[in-house]
């Protein structure tokens, strides 16, 4: 009785998240179709919304974020290419180096204002 009530629940667990699936999978394709439509008609403006908004983004990111490079090796080390890595993405982010030595050969970054060598 027990193997009997045991399969009847997992039968109908089984059931239940099939028909969870096909209808999640069809409300999924039913927005995936409107979503199509509607983007024909509006991708000339996204375009300038997404750069302004991408712009926005950058300014807001860079006064919240401040990236702190700290222990490293004092020679052979590959801080300069993370800087400019760093100033690619977000070119009005803060840097701050911290060392406890100064490097040898010097550091070869070139001077930014949001660059503090500590």
């Amino acid at each position: 009785m027990i193997l009997k009530c045991s399969k009847l629940i997992a039968f109908i667990v089984i059931f239940i998240n099939i028909g969870l699936v096909y209808y999640s999978l069809r409300l999924f394709s039913y927005h995936h179709k409107i979503d199509s439509h509607t983007s024909i008609v509006q991708h000339h403006s996204s375009k300038i919304k997404s750069l302004n908004s991408y712009e926005a983004t950058d300014k807001y990111i860079s006064k919240l974020v401040t990236v702190i490079i700290r222990e490293f090796e004092t020679h052979e080390n590959d801080v300069s290419a993370t800087i400019d890595s760093i100033l690619k993405i977000s070119p009005n982010i803060k840097i701050f180096i911290l060392y406890d030595k100064i490097p040898y050969p010097p550091l070869n970054i070139r001077k930014i204002m949001l660059l503090v060598l500590i």
